[in-house]
């Protein structure tokens, strides 16, 4: 229903101007999460990706409200579409190859995709900073805190941060300031003991 509001049904409401623009800002930016991530993942895959601005944008999208519909529920909208001749076909849904309603279920594997190329990144990167790997962490105990995401795909995230944590170790929340995340991380190779 929240994904249906308008300015004019907010104001048949009696709502406030600034409030209906704020609301209408804050539903719009939902809509376009699909859009954001298609270009979290384009971003990540350039050389030149600023991992850490892609990880604020992830934290920002995942914060926020996934509804997971019931099978029921969609087949319910998708007859109603049906019945009143507004049925629309899944190439005529994109739009740019962006779906235009995404559904909660394709927005977590979405995010899973985002997710994995980050962890990607960070995994095998060789100078990565630790504030990185602490908001990626973040990010990942986030999703896990959701009930959006299926049992596999926690157990997908729980792999993702335990291969961090196996090489970096757990680090504080990444909005802390510590001195020593100020400086990159360098994989150093265990000495090898002569035979």
């Amino acid at each position: 229903e929240m994904t249906e509001l308008t300015e004019e049904k907010l104001e048949q409401l009696n709502v406030t101007k600034g409030a209906r623009r704020k609301i209408v800002a804050s539903v719009l930016k939902l809509l376009e999460r699909p859009k954001m991530l298609a270009t979290i993942d384009h971003e990540l895959e350039s050389e030149d990706c600023d991992v850490k601005k892609v990880l604020i944008e992830l934290e920002t999208l995942v914060k926020s409200p996934i509804k997971i519909e019931e099978e029921d529920d969609i087949r319910r909208r998708h007859d109603s579409a049906r019945d009143s001749g507004a049925e629309v076909s899944e190439d005529e849904e994109q739009e740019g190859g962006l779906e235009i309603h995404c559904s909660g279920r394709k927005l977590t594997e979405m995010i899973l995709n985002s997710l994995r190329k980050a962890c990607s990144l960070i995994l095998l990167s060789q100078n990565t900073d630790t504030k990185n790997v602490a908001l990626l962490t973040n990010v990942l105990d986030l999703c896990l805190s959701h009930d959006c995401y299926l049992p596999l795909q926690k157990q997908l995230l729980l792999s993702w941060k335990h291969k961090l944590y196996s090489i970096w170790g757990p680090y504080p929340s990444p909005h802390q300031n510590i001195d020593h995340k100020e400086k990159p991380f360098h994989l150093k190779t265990p000495p090898i003991a002569p035979p």
